[in-house]
């Protein structure tokens, strides 16, 4: 499976949004998405990263501490 294969820490899914926690040094998230993508070529996946040890995921702030 994609989340094991790529050591991911924390998977969290809503409808069509998904929340993927992982590690930068262990995981390359480009590899993850291209995983996803391989999956369902029909549903185009995109990557958002942190700024500022913060992103937002709905109506959230997550703050990295």
């Amino acid at each position: 499976m994609i989340i094991t294969q790529n050591n991911i820490i924390g998977y969290i899914r809503y409808v069509d949004d998904i929340l993927v926690v992982y590690d930068e040094k262990s995981t390359d998230i480009h590899d993850v998405n291209r995983a996803f993508s391989s999956r369902a070529p029909t549903i185009k996946f995109t990557t958002k990263t942190e700024t500022n040890n913060n992103i937002n995921f709905f109506d959230i702030s997550i703050r990295k501490t």
